[in-house]
């Protein structure tokens, strides 16, 4: 602008709205009624003549400066150079503000410590986890599905130990010793589809559940192949628990104890916290998140319920299976097939609640 004009509307360098002022000159400073931004006015490159009046509402800003303090009309080039300077310096304010706007962020954010839960487990714990779980039709309908699976592998493979255990001679002796191996290799395969549904599921509820959902909504889809990653999870996290049982198994082999006994016991407490140390780093090949293998003694309350619940939870499936296969009761079968596949489900339901708490979730409001 190489003059005052009088009416003139000037444009926001920030967000281009009309600003109507009295007497604008060149070097002048307004302040932007919509935006606040303070900036200097650099002739005819930041703002624009008009003699319409504006519809919405324009504030008009004084402007009146002493004639003594009046600029005298600039070049183009020290317009230019004014406008980058405005443009600079609004550009260096932006970005101080916003630095401390992420400093004070940064301050208010709540610091928490992982796998260091401060409070006391609720009181509730673990009691969402038990028989409101299986109030869902999707859950009822899974549950099904896997105890069918259960039972067709748990029958085909004590067929094939029947088979193999034939004490006849002969032809007759051969051709069970046959069908039992037949059996044996179709009762496998059942099992390893199976062990591969039971994965996804487990993962699902454990990740859903982990992460403070009342209710799964991740349900695994799919088969077979594409559960090849909760597979190899619950696979490593097996064979990460039967690590210790086989130095401890051979120690306590001369006091009589069996090593199938050993380990068992020390899978079901070594187990969890494989798994849970697994989903910590990100993968199955190394769990060695030490947060998580000290969780216990940070949060020992929740961890002494959840063994508590557990252990003789597991203790009371694997009795029925082996009464149900010493006997060859197919009714037990059944039962122990719907025993089994439902605490499966509510073990992971228990170890997802614990992981909840135990990482700090429950305390950050996360469910």
């Amino acid at each position: 602008m190489s003059g005052a004009s009088s009416p003139s509307t000037v444009a926001c360098p920030r967000c281009k709205f009309g600003i109507t002022a009295e007497d604008v000159q060149p070097g002048m400073r307004l302040c932007c009624p919509k935006c606040r931004m303070d900036f200097l006015v650099a002739g005819n490159r930041l703002g624009r003549d008009s003699g319409a009046a504006e519809e919405y509402g324009l504030q008009a800003v004084s402007a009146s400066v002493p004639e003594g303090e009046r600029t005298s009309p600039m070049s183009e080039a020290e317009e230019v150079a004014l406008y980058k300077d405005v443009m600079r310096e609004e550009e260096l304010r932006q970005k101080a503000a916003r630095g401390k706007k992420a400093e004070a962020q940064e301050v208010e954010r709540p610091e928490r410590a992982a796998w260091r839960p401060e409070k006391p487990p609720p009181a509730g714990l673990f009691r969402s986890g038990s028989l409101r779980f299986y109030g869902s039709l999707e859950l009822l309908f899974r549950l099904a599905f896997l105890s069918t699976a259960i039972f067709l592998a748990f029958f085909i493979v004590s067929k094939a130990l029947a088979y193999l255990d034939a004490p006849n001679a002969g032809f007759a002796s051969f051709g069970a010793w046959f069908g039992g191996l037949f059996f044996l290799t179709l009762g496998g395969l059942s099992s390893l589809g199976c062990f591969f549904y039971a994965a996804a599921l487990a993962m699902s509820i454990l990740l859903d559940t982990g992460n403070g959902l009342k209710r799964i909504e991740n349900w695994p889809r799919g088969f077979l192949f594409d559960w090849l990653l909760e597979v190899g999870y619950v696979t490593a996290a097996l064979f990460w628990s039967a690590l210790p049982s086989i130095p401890l198994g051979w120690l306590l082999e001369n006091f009589g104890i069996p090593s199938v006994l050993v380990f068992a016991a020390v899978a079901a407490f070594v187990f969890p916290l494989a798994l849970l140390a697994e989903l910590d780093a990100g993968t199955f090949f190394f769990p060695g998140i030490p947060a998580v293998w000290l969780s216990p003694f940070r949060a020992r309350r929740a961890w002494l319920d959840f063994y508590a619940i557990t252990v003789p939870l597991l203790v009371i499936v694997a009795a029925a299976i082996a009464h149900a296969y010493c006997e060859d009761l197919v009714w037990m079968l059944i039962a122990s097939s719907i025993l089994a596949a439902a605490a499966w489900l509510l073990y992971f339901r228990l170890l997802g609640r614990l992981a909840w708490y135990a990482s700090g979730k429950a305390e950050v409001g996360e469910a």
